[in-house]
């Protein structure tokens, strides 16, 4: 995604919750990718309550930041940040996903009656086109 138009570049909210760090997002295969699209792995993430509520709480305490943005969910998984993102007013939230998890985002997008706002994207980051050329909002867990 292009940065966004205006006197600024784009709010960037890298999340740093794993135990993992990636150094070299160029040197991201597609094994590691399908490697999130195991559902264990995001049933681990979310029954983590302190990450999940750490995402809430910033969320939402900083909802301003979020009204009526376009926001990038990058590597999104399940869709939690993007859903959130929503719920406090982001105007489009577009949940990018590299691995076959991205169906089941679709799906829990669905549930939560959410696809008027939030679009699920699988595809590599690098590869995806944003319709509106640009985001406000960048957010990730690294």
């Amino acid at each position: 995604p292009r940065m966004a138009p205006g006197p600024g570049p784009p709010l960037v909210l890298v999340l740093i919750f794993s135990s993992i760090y990636i150094q070299r997002v160029s040197g991201v295969d597609d094994s590691t990718l399908e490697g999130y699209g195991f559902s264990i792995i995001h049933e681990e993430m979310l029954k983590d309550s302190n990450r999940t509520d750490a995402y809430r709480h910033f969320i939402v305490e900083n909802s301003a930041y979020f009204k009526d943005k376009i926001v990038a969910d990058l590597g999104c998984g399940l869709g939690l940040m993007s859903l959130l993102s929503a719920q406090v007013g982001a105007k489009k939230v577009y949940c990018i996903e590299g691995s076959g998890i991205a169906n089941a985002a679709r799906s829990i997008v669905s549930k939560n009656g959410m696809e008027g706002v939030v679009e699920v994207i699988q595809g590599r980051i690098e590869e995806t086109h944003i319709p509106e050329g640009y985001v406000d909002i960048i957010i990730s867990e690294w």
